[in-house]
This record gives structure tokens, C-alpha cells and sequence, in this order.
């Protein structure tokens, strides 16, 4: 990986404003393949040190050079919210968020939801606030943290694990919660965590 590393790139965009991708390689080490260098950016956004802007261009985020964007927060992971999420009704409030938490996404594809209960230990805390990607109508991918409705009438917040023939809602707390079976008449996949906020 050459001279490269993430607290080169962190120093850069801290002595500098917005940087695009090809400028932070070029920084760097020309020869460095862009995928090399995107792994690291992804690895400071996920650790909530840089941002990416709308605009591509990537900037160093300091906790107050930037300026908060409000997501829609539907409560905790409980019946009821589901329809509210889908038809972009009134949230029950809204939370001040860094970009860095949008993973990239446009706000407008993102709601947050409060997490009840230890299932999903230690990932997820009781308490915790989860930033989910609407995610309507799709196919979950193995692994990820998705929040479901069950029976048509529970929210929850687990791991989606495909079994090949069909699938299951695992808690990683999995020694005091038993794994849901999808049924795919009465279940639907609402959405997928990209990033928590700690209460």
C-alpha cells in the first residue's frame, strides 16, 4: 500500500479545505490505485473523522465546521411506526445528526429509530438511536442489521441470516433471544442500519 495511511490523509484534510478523491491521491502517491485510497476514506467516514459532500469532494470534520442535518426519528423498534416511515408522514421528532452518520446517503432515504431491549447486544444498545436506508421492497443482504415488521404488527431491529431456502432474524444476543423465520406473506424488510448514535 506504499506510504500510504489514514492518519496522512486525516493530517491533509485537517491543514485543508475539501479535497476530491484524485486530489487526496495525488497527495499521497500517484501510483496508488483508487480503490486503495477510497478503503481508507470509507474506514475515517465510518469513524465519523472525515465527511463526504455532496459535492464528492472529502473534508476533515472537527465536531463544529459543519453544520447538522435533521433526520426523522419514529420512535423505538416497536408496532405502529411502519406506515409513518413509508408515506414520509410527521415523525414523532427529529434528531440533529453529523453528515457523517448519512454514510453518504441523502437525508431524505434515511429515518432514525430508538432501540428497545438488549437482542441485539453487544452491537446495539438499549436506548441507542439507529440511522436506517429506506429500503422498501428490497432483498436484505446476509449479515446486515435490518429493521423488519413481523406478524404485521412488531418492529424489530435484528441481523438478517439467509439460510438458503429461507431466512431468519438472528439476535446477536442470540443465548437469550430465539431467531425469527421471515415469513414472506406477513414480514417486511422496512430497513438497513448504516450507522448508531449513542444516547
Amino acid at each position: 500500500m506504499g506510504g500510504i495511511n489514514q492518519e496522512k490523509i486525516l493530517n491533509y484534510l485537517k491543514n485543508n479545505d475539501r479535497k476530491t478523491l484524485t486530489e487526496i491521491r495525488n497527495y499521497l502517491d500517484k501510483n496508488i490505485q483508487k480503490p486503495v485510497v477510497l478503503y481508507h476514506l470509507k474506514k475515517l467516514i465510518d469513524l465519523g473523522k472525515i465527511i463526504k459532500n455532496d459535492d464528492k469532494t472529502y473534508q476533515y470534520y472537527s465536531g463544529q465546521n459543519i453544520q447538522l442535518v435533521k433526520i426523522p426519528c419514529y420512535g423505538e423498534a416497536k408496532a405502529g411506526t411502519d406506515a409513518k416511515i413509508k408515506d414520509n408522514e410527521d415523525p414523532d421528532y427529529f434528531i440533529a445528526v453529523p453528515p457523517s452518520c448519512l454514510k453518504g446517503y441523502n437525508p431524505k432515504d434515511l429515518f432514525i429509530m430508538q432501540v428497545s431491549g438488549d437482542s441485539m447486544e453487544p452491537t446495539l444498545y438499549d436506548s441507542s438511536y439507529v440511522v436506517f436506508k429506506k429500503e422498501f421492497g428490497n432483498i436484505p443482504k446476509d449479515n446486515d442489521v435490518v429493521l423488519y415488521k413481523v406478524n404485521n404488527e412488531e418492529l424489530k431491529i435484528k441481523r438478517f441470516k439467509n439460510m438458503g431456502n429461507y431466512a431468519i432474524l438472528w439476535s446477536d444476543n442470540f443465548r437469550n433471544h430465539n431467531p425469527i423465520e421471515i415469513n414472506e406473506e406477513y414480514d417486511y424488510y422496512l430497513g438497513r442500519m448504516i450507522s448508531i448514535i449513542n444516547a
